[in-house]
């Protein structure tokens, strides 16, 4: 905005010479403060804690009256002048005084204006003098902590002490513990530390919060005077409850001594029943591994061609009269299948072999004749028959004979 712009040039002037000024202030202050007693440091803290209130509402009065002067700029057409409260927020309190001066010089003819801006310049004027009252105090007492959610007490007067130089480091314990310190915080007080001579002063205040301190502790003791009594009437109840249930459980042990001696005889009988279930145990785990390895193997035998057709078994055709015929039910009737692959870790027969013609055909015990490249593919390679097959599930716990041609 141009009124913002041309007022910047001013501003950076005036703020200079104020924070010069405000240096001095402080230093004087500061001269003066290493003399004060603790309880005069405890009143500024209260000071502050209520001058900052007072701040506050000025602020918000302010803003309403800005929002007010923008109004009234849009009445008689001057929309384009208007102030942005984003602009008021971003500006300190000096600032926003200097700029509100400065605006009255700029419509000191414009009768309309005046009033307001008046106005406004007197509320900034009050928010000024609030800070500056407060920049004296705080020159006593280094800057609070604002308690945000999860802050304890001792986490935040431990962080004081840390950020101190002139803290020894085996005194924090013992200094921390003389300090006073509270259970529990609101989310919004501001805490003040003032340290002195290994005794550290700590001082809590309203800020933010929606209670003040007061009233949280007592809020808080209440709470655990409350807690405090129900758990003393519960132990009572507790108590008597307990009374009665102790002449109960007397009568009920002579009982249950009888129980017991009446049960120990039958667990022996039970260890006996237990030891002969364990060993049925042992027999079926090794029943059941056995099953999965039948139904998840393949058994196999490789058989030369001379030797399938020395028993009938395998007889080929004569041309194309006569197609070549493999019978299965004596083929398996007459060999031991002694070996086999476990289909849960392999697919591949790997075994010694004649390479003969460099031909193989399969038959499984179902009487079928597996496609090669379909059911299966399979090389020679160095003395050895290396069967792949592709399909496993239709001959899982089944038999087959590998005819090598």
């Amino acid at each position: 905005m141009k009124v913002v712009r041309d007022f910047a040039k001013l501003v950076t002037a005036v703020i200079l010479v104020s924070f010069i000024f405000q240096a001095g202030c402080s230093k004087l202050e500061k001269k003066d403060s290493a003399d004060d007693t603790m309880q005069k440091w405890a009143e500024y803290t209260a000071q502050v804690d209520d001058l900052k209130k007072k701040m506050t509402s000025a602020e918000k009065e302010l803003f309403t009256l800005v929002g007010n002067w923008n109004e009234m700029l849009e009445e008689k057409g001057k929309s384009s002048e208007s102030i942005s409260l984003e602009d008021q927020e971003k500006m300190d309190s000096f600032e926003r005084l200097s700029f509100w001066t400065y605006l009255r010089m700029k419509n000191e003819q414009e009768a309309g204006f005046l009033p307001l801006i008046d106005e406004i310049y007197s509320q900034s004027k009050q928010i000024v003098d609030l800070q500056e009252e407060v920049k004296k105090l705080s020159t006593y007492f280094e800057t609070p902590n604002e308690v945000k959610s999860g802050d304890t007490h001792f986490q935040l007067a431990l962080k004081y002490l840390d950020s101190r130089e002139d803290v020894p480091e085996d005194q924090k314990t013992k200094i921390l513990r003389k300090a006073g310190l509270w259970d529990e915080l609101q989310v919004g007080f501001l805490i003040y530390f003032y340290y002195d001579n290994e005794e550290l002063y700590t001082s809590v205040h309203q800020g933010k919060a929606t209670i003040s301190p007061t009233d949280h502790r007592r809020k808080l003791d209440a709470a655990r005077r409350l807690i405090f009594q129900a758990r003393a009437d519960s132990m009572m109840t507790i108590i008597q409850e307990q009374e009665v249930l102790s002449d109960s459980l007397t009568q009920r042990i002579v009982v249950l001594d009888a129980e017991i001696q009446s049960k120990l005889g039958a667990i022996d009988s039970l260890e006996v029943l237990n030891k002969d279930l364990e060993r049925e145990n042992v027999q079926t785990k090794k029943k059941v591994t056995a099953l999965n390895l039948a139904g998840n193997s393949i058994h196999y035998v490789i058989i030369s061609e001379d030797i399938l057709r020395s028993k009938d078994i395998y007889k080929s055709g004569f041309l194309f009269f006569k197609k070549p015929s493999f019978d299965t039910e004596q083929a398996f009737k007459q060999f031991d299948f002694k070996k086999h692959i476990d289909t849960r870790e392999t697919s591949m027969i790997d075994e010694t072999a004649n390479e003969g013609k460099g031909k193989i055909e399969i038959y499984s015990e179902q009487g079928k004749k597996l496609e090669k490249d379909s059911d299966y593919t399979f090389e020679f390679v160095g003395g050895k028959l290396r069967v792949h097959l592709d399909r496993i599930d239709p001959f899982k716990g089944h038999k087959l004979i590998i005819m090598n041609r």
